[in-house]
């Protein structure tokens, strides 16, 4: 946790209370909207690791969290049974601990053995006893069932100390080994996610480092982790901006994913939470900075190669004054309006799903997604001496967790906007998932309008469904209600029957709402959306620097009614891309058709496909201006079990004009 994501900075909080406007509560007018299922697009298996967690020292986050020593609902290990419990319902698959700031200054040497001595926690001003460390951290997850995610102290840490660590947990020899099992656990932890630092690039944090000191120090740091494991997933604090490129051009090859943090309602130094519909119109914000990554990625050459982890996100932004100037005991008091259960509205809760719906479309990229916390400040579980709290968003989570298929399928959603303040949002939005057959499917679909009802038109190809649908629905009396000690089913799901009329469904105001659905089972396409009939599965790619444009267009297609474009005037090496799953040790057959305008190679090959991984063999490259052509190459997989298609203008250098891409085909080729 830090003092703020550049990511995306949002606007000083407006105070809360009851809409007036925008949030009435009133009859609206219902809003239009549609979720158009593509049955030629591919579906793609996501990470359940999506619906991870984050814990960190501050707070109550550990001490009267989840560790709570002598109470009546802690086990014999002093940890919560209740938070257990209600942690295990989530499906948490992975917990990044110890930090957030707390570990640029933490020592994890201090927080093991049988004499521990409290430490003065820099980044928080508070003493901490060290009881809980890095044991009671696997302890806890164990109970949980969820893996562990080491963050390193890449602050006033060292390489050596941060390796030293992996050894301690992984290594089954050596010092650090040694003491492990000395300490009670002769067994390797195997912990398989690590970080290097956290938010390193932020003055806000302790031992700050440049973006000329942050490349070589995580290429050291990773070095000396891999020598003691080289299986273990490495990321590395990162931002949307040249910080990236600078990590990347140093570190790139030694990692396996760059970490991004986001929160967009700073409450940091002033808590007055943003009003439900000022919440919604910053919806949009997670797949931005999304977006903006994956771009920066493929200009690195790393798309494919490095993931993300968004391991810090939250709507809210944890309330901590003095972050910058100091703590003195008003300033940590003040860390006690996080416990205000009154913040977390249905607004939280749309968030969240907003928030995780962007993540499901960009599952190629994003491998992992960390609450920030899951217990106590601002998140999902609010943890009391009597009992818990399951916050508005804690029922999101679940839903996804438990109620979602295991694969994001292609899919068109329209909508008619949500207004306030100046700004807009499409009023619904929503994901299609299913499982591997294509026959169970499960939608989430999202209502950010405060007041009006949607009917939402769900179709597969066109065709709307009909019939009653299963449902769960997760919506409030308002769209500020909020669950409480006093009241803490007031926000609950329910489950309904919905009458698809007129081809649509009705989706309540400020609701999410789990739609079931069974068809019959539909074979996987190769390559989805070979045709380029609708704006989905194929992404805009580029390598190096050079102005260009993507665009999904109807200008003369192939067949059907669109094709896909690439325009440079100046050059550049650019490329509509789409990963395709493949058999190994087989031969394919990569053929589709091309239209050039005014192509020059330059430095470069001109308009061509190609298989990212396989360098060797492309379609002969097209230069000058020709009407379509087909083109055709075959490959060998190898040991690869999926491969990034190319539709190139340029190739290993920079091309110009205009192409086009149609009918794009990858199948087997039987041997003779």
């Amino acid at each position: 946790m830090g003092q703020g994501s550049p990511i995306m900075r949002t606007m000083t909080a407006l105070a809360m209370g009851l809409c007036i406007t925008a949030c009435a509560t009133e009859a609206a007018e219902p809003i239009a909207a549609g979720v158009d299922i593509h049955l030629a697009g591919k579906s793609r298996l996501y990470s359940p690791m999506l619906y991870g967690g984050f814990l960190e020292h501050f707070h109550r986050q550990i001490y009267g969290g989840i560790y709570e020593p002598g109470s009546r609902l802690a086990d014999a290990q002093g940890f919560r049974r209740d938070v257990i419990e209600a942690v295990r319902a989530l499906r948490v698959p992975v917990v990044r601990w110890p930090g957030g700031c707390f570990v640029s200054a933490y020592h994890w040497k201090e927080g093991i053995g049988p004499n521990r001595q409290p430490s003065f926690d820099k980044a928080w001003g508070v003493e901490d006893p060290n009881t809980f460390g890095t044991d009671e951290f696997m302890a806890w997850c164990k109970l949980v069932g969820c893996e562990p995610y080491i963050c390193g102290n890449a602050g006033t840490g060292t390489p050596e100390e941060m390796s030293d660590w992996v050894e301690y947990c992984n290594q089954t020899g050596g010092r650090w080994a040694r003491l492990r099992a000395a300490n009670g656990h002769p067994e390797p932890y195997g912990v398989r996610y690590w970080s290097v630092g956290n938010e390193n690039w932020g003055g806000h944090e302790i031992g700050a480092k440049s973006r000329e000191e942050w490349g070589p120090f995580v290429r050291e740091t990773s070095k000396m982790i891999r020598r003691v494991d080289p299986n273990v997933v490495l990321s590395a604090a990162a931002l949307d901006d040249g910080w990236n490129r600078s990590l990347l051009s140093a570190a790139g090859p030694q990692l396996n994913l760059i970490s991004i943090h986001g929160y967009w309602d700073g409450l940091w130094s002033d808590d007055r939470p943003s009003d439900f519909a000022t919440c919604m119109m910053r919806a949009g914000g997670p797949e931005e900075a999304i977006a903006a990554v994956e771009r920066l990625l493929a200009a690195a050459g790393y798309a494919g190669r490095v993931g993300i982890a968004f391991d810090e996100w939250n709507l809210r932004g944890w309330h901590h004054p003095g972050v910058m100037t100091g703590f003195g005991p008003e300033q940590i008091k003040a860390r006690d309006r996080n416990d205000i259960n009154a913040t977390y509205t249905m607004a939280d809760a749309l968030f969240s799903a907003s928030f995780l719906n962007a993540c499901l479309r960009h599952a190629d990229t994003v491998k992992m997604a960390n609450i920030a916390p899951l217990i106590n400040t601002r998140g999902p579980l609010y943890v009391h001496p009597g009992g818990l709290v399951k916050r508005t968003a804690y029922h999101v989570l679940e839903a996804y967790a438990n109620q979602l298929g295991p694969r994001v399928a292609s899919a068109s959603v329209t909508s008619d906007p949500f207004a306030h303040g100046g700004a807009t949002v499409p009023a619904v939005d929503a994901v299609a998932t299913c499982d591997a057959a294509r026959a169970a499917w499960r939608l989430a679909l999202i209502n950010r309008h405060a007041s009006a009802p949607a009917l939402c038109r769900i179709a597969f190809d066109g065709q709307p469904v009909t019939g009653v649908l299963r449902a769960t629905v997760l919506d409030g009396d308002s769209p500020d209600a909020y669950n409480d000690v006093d009241r803490p089913d007031r926000v609950a799901p329910r489950r309904v029957e919905l009458a698809v009329q007129d081809g649509a469904v009705t989706l309540p105001p400020h609701s999410l709402t789990i739609v079931e659905l069974t068809r019959a089972p539909s074979p996987e396409p190769p390559l989805a959306n070979a045709g380029f009939e609708a704006d989905a599965d194929w992404r805009p790619t580029q390598w190096g620097e050079g102005a260009y444009q993507a665009t999904w267009t109807a200008d003369r297609p192939h067949a059907g009614t669109h094709c896909a474009q690439l325009v440079s005037a100046a050059g550049a090496d650019c490329a509509w891309t789409q990963r395709a799953e493949v058999q190994p040790n087989a031969r394919y057959r990569l053929s589709g058709w091309i239209r050039c305008q005014d192509v020059v190679a330059d430095t470069g090959r001109g308009a061509f496909l190609n298989v990212q991984e396989v360098q060797g063999p492309t379609t002969p490259p097209l230069t000058g201006t020709h009407d379509w052509t087909r083109v055709e190459v075959e490959f060998d997989t190898g040991a690869l079990t999926s491969v990034q298609i190319n539709c190139l203008l340029g190739g290993w250098g920079r091309s110009r004009g205009t192409c086009w891409f149609d009918d794009v085909v990858l199948e087997r080729v039987e041997a003779k």
